[in-house]
C-alpha cells in the first residue's frame, strides 16, 4: 500500500472519530465540510467569502434578497417602500430609507433588538481606526445611520440616490454587549478587527448561535431559542479537512450532509453519479478565476507592457481549463460580467496562439538567445538585457481546482519562454489586509490566480480596481492589491451605483468591459459554477446568489421523513 492511501485511511478514521464525537444521537447535528477555515465571524473585518457566508450563518440584516431579487423581511414586519413613505428622495438630492424593527425581533440573549445596534457597525466603519472593508458598510457608498423617532425606527441616508437600495442590508451588532468595550479600546486605538467578537460572537440573531470553534477541526453554533420561527436543527457543525480527498470519503460515507463550493462542479457531478444517495445543485453567482497582474513597485517590469500582458492571454487555452480542469461544467470568461445579462461580446478575447505569442514577446524585447527555454530581456527600456522573464505566482492553498488551474498556466506559459514558480497561501492569508502582511495587499506575487464573488443581482457590482483603493497602511484592507488604475474605469464604475439610468449603467458597464480587455491588467479566465454537493436526505433551498442572505432559509432545513 503506498503512503498516500495510507496516510487518508488515517486522515477518514480521525475524522470518522471526530464526527461521532460531535453527532450525538440525540442532537440532530446538520453536518458541513469545508477545506477552507474562516478567517473570523463577523465580516465587517474579514474579506473572504467564508467569513462572509459564516456572518450570515449566525446573524441576519433587516431584510433578505431572494434569488428573484425580492425583499424579504427578516427584522421587520414591513419593507420599506416608495408607496409607504419608508424611501424618500429629498430636495437636497439625498435618499433617505427608513424601517421599524419588529417588536419580536431580539437577541440571543433575550435583549430587544434596537437602533442603537444599526448604529454601531455603521460606527465602528467610520471611527478612522478599526480596519473595515468599505463596501460592507452600505456598499461603500457615502451616507449615514441614525436613530428615527423611536428606539425601534432606523434611518439610513444616502448623499445621492441609490438605484440598488435593495441590498443596503445591515446585519446589526449587539450594542448592549459590545459598546463600552469598543469605546474603550478606540480612547486606545485599538481598532474593532481586534476585539475578540469577530472570532467568538456568543450573541447573535440568527437560528443559531456560536458555541465553539476548535482551530484546525471544527467551528459549531447551536439553535438559538429566542429566534422568531422554529428552527429544525439542534446544531450546525463545520468540519475542516486539509485534504479534499478525505472530505470526498467522508461524503460518500454519509458523514457529511453538505460541501459547498470547494468542489468544483465537475467533480461534485462524478459523486454523484457513483452514489446515489448523494446530489448536486449549481448557480452560477459571479465567480471566475482571474489572473491579476502586479502593476506594483514589486511587480515584474514585463508585466508593465500590455503586449506582454497580451502574450500571456494568448499563450493560455481557456476552453481547454473548461474541458479539461472543469469537465466542461464551466465557461469561457474574459470580463467581469461574462456570464451575466451585461456582458459586452464586443470586449476584446484573444484567442489562444502560442506561435504568436512568441512573437509578440519577441517584439516587446523578450525572446529566448541562451536557449534555456525562458524568455530574457534584450533592448527593454529600463531593464537589464539579460533578466528573465521569470515570474512569481500564488493562489488558494485550500481549494484544489484553483491549484490544478495555475498549474496549468505555469505549463503553458512555458511553452511560450515565460518562467512561473508558485507558492501556495490560504484564502485568509490572501484576501487578508496589508497590516497583516497580506500576498495580494502587499504585492509579493507578480500575479494571483484569484476569484471575487461579486454576485449577479445587479450590474453595480462591488469593484476591486479603484485607483483610489490601493492597499496601504493607510488603507490595509485596499482590495485593488495588483494596483491596476484606469481613471476612466474608475469613473464608469462609480456611475454603476449612483445613475437612475440604467440604460447609462449598462453603457457604463461595456465601457469598463472594453477598456479592461484592451488594458489586460488582469486575465479572466473561466466562469465557476458555485457547487453544493449534499446526501439527499437534507432538505434544503439556499439563496445562493443573493448578496447578503445565503443561509436566508437554514431555520428551515431538515432530514427528510
Amino acid at each position: 500500500m503506498s503512503r498516500r492511501p495510507l496516510l487518508l485511511i488515517v486522515l477518514l478514521l480521525c475524522a470518522l472519530a471526530a464526527g461521532n464525537v460531535l453527532a450525538q444521537d440525540d442532537l440532530r447535528v446538520l453536518r458541513l465540510g469545508y477545506t477552507e477555515e474562516p478567517d473570523m465571524l463577523v465580516d465587517y473585518t474579514s474579506n473572504t467569502l467564508l467569513g462572509w457566508s459564516m456572518f450570515r450563518l449566525h446573524s441576519q440584516p433587516q431584510w433578505g434578497t431572494t434569488q428573484q431579487q425580492e425583499i424579504v423581511p427578516l427584522l421587520i414586519d414591513e419593507a420599506p417602500s416608495y408607496d409607504n413613505g419608508g424611501i424618500v428622495i429629498t430636495d437636497e438630492g439625498t435618499q433617505v430609507i427608513k424601517f421599524t424593527i419588529a417588536d419580536w425581533a431580539v437577541w440571543s440573549d433575550g435583549t430587544p433588538i434596537t437602533a442603537a445596534d444599526f448604529v454601531l457597525p455603521y460606527e465602528i466603519a467610520n471611527d478612522g481606526v478599526s480596519q473595515v472593508l468599505a463596501f460592507r458598510m452600505l456598499g461603500g457608498l457615502a451616507g449615514s445611520v441614525a436613530q428615527g423617532e423611536t428606539e425601534k425606527d432606523v434611518v439610513v441616508t444616502f448623499d445621492a440616490p441609490n438605484p440598488d437600495w435593495q441590498y443596503a442590508a445591515i446585519v446589526p451588532l449587539p450594542n448592549h454587549i459590545l459598546r463600552e468595550g469598543y469605546e474603550a479600546d478606540l480612547a486606545n486605538g485599538i481598532g474593532f478587527e481586534l476585539n475578540s467578537w469577530v472570532r467568538q460572537p456568543t450573541v447573535s440573531n440568527g437560528p443559531f448561535v456560536f458555541a465553539e470553534w476548535v482551530t484546525g477541526s471544527y467551528l459549531r453554533f447551536v439553535k438559538n431559542q429566542n429566534y422568531w420561527k422554529d428552527v429544525w436543527f439542534d446544531e450546525v457543525v463545520l468540519n475542516f479537512y486539509s485534504d479534499v480527498s478525505v472530505l470526498e470519503q467522508l461524503m460518500v460515507a454519509g458523514e457529511l450532509d453538505m460541501t459547498r463550493y470547494i468542489l468544483p462542479a465537475s467533480r461534485a457531478a462524478e459523486l454523484v453519479a457513483a452514489n446515489d444517495f448523494l446530489d448536486v445543485r449549481t448557480s452560477f453567482g459571479g465567480v471566475r478565476l482571474e489572473l491579476e497582474y502586479n502593476q506594483g513597485p514589486n511587480g515584474h517590469p514585463a508585466l508593465k507592457d500590455q503586449r506582454v500582458r497580451h502574450a500571456m492571454s494568448m499563450g493560455i487555452d481557456r476552453q481547454f481549463m473548461v474541458d479539461e480542469i472543469y469537465n466542461g461544467i464551466a465557461e469561457v470568461a474574459n470580463t467581469w460580467w461574462a456570464g451575466t445579462p451585461w456582458y459586452n461580446p464586443d470586449a476584446l478575447m484573444l484567442p489562444f496562439d502560442p506561435a504568436g505569442a512568441v512573437e509578440l514577446l519577441r517584439e516587446a524585447g523578450w525572446y529566448d538567445e541562451d536557449g534555456d527555454g525562458v524568455a530574457e530581456a534584450h533592448g527593454v527600456d529600463g531593464v537589464e538585457d539579460g533578466l528573465p522573464l521569470e515570474i512569481t505566482a500564488t493562489t488558494y492553498a485550500d481549494i484544489q481546482h484553483y491549484q490544478d488551474s495555475l498549474l496549468y498556466v505555469q505549463d503553458v506559459l512555458a511553452d511560450i519562454g515565460i518562467k512561473m514558480n508558485i507558492t501556495l497561501h490560504t484564502i485568509a492569508e490572501i484576501h487578508g489586509s496589508f497590516t497583516n502582511n497580506s500576498p495580494l495587499a502587499t504585492g509579493q506575487y507578480d500575479a494571483y490566480l484569484v476569484a471575487w464573488v461579486p454576485g449577479v443581482a445587479t450590474v453595480a457590482t462591488f469593484g476591486p480596481y479603484y485607483c483610489t483603493d490601493i492597499p496601504s497602511e493607510a488603507n490595509p484592507f485596499g482590495l485593488n492589491g495588483p494596483q491596476i488604475c484606469n481613471e476612466r474605469v474608475d469613473e464608469l464604475w462609480t456611475s454603476l451605483s449612483v445613475s437612475l439610468d440604467q440604460a447609462e449603467r449598462e453603457a457604463a458597464a461595456d465601457e469598463i468591459q472594453v477598456l479592461m480587455a484592451e488594458d489586460l491588467y488582469t486575465q479572466y479566465l473561466v466562469n465557476i459554477l458555485y457547487a453544493a454537493t449534499y446526501n439527499k436526505r437534507l432538505v434544503w433551498e439556499a439563496s445562493d446568489v443573493s448578496d447578503f442572505t445565503p443561509w436566508l432559509n437554514i431555520a428551515d432545513w431538515h432530514y427528510e421523513e
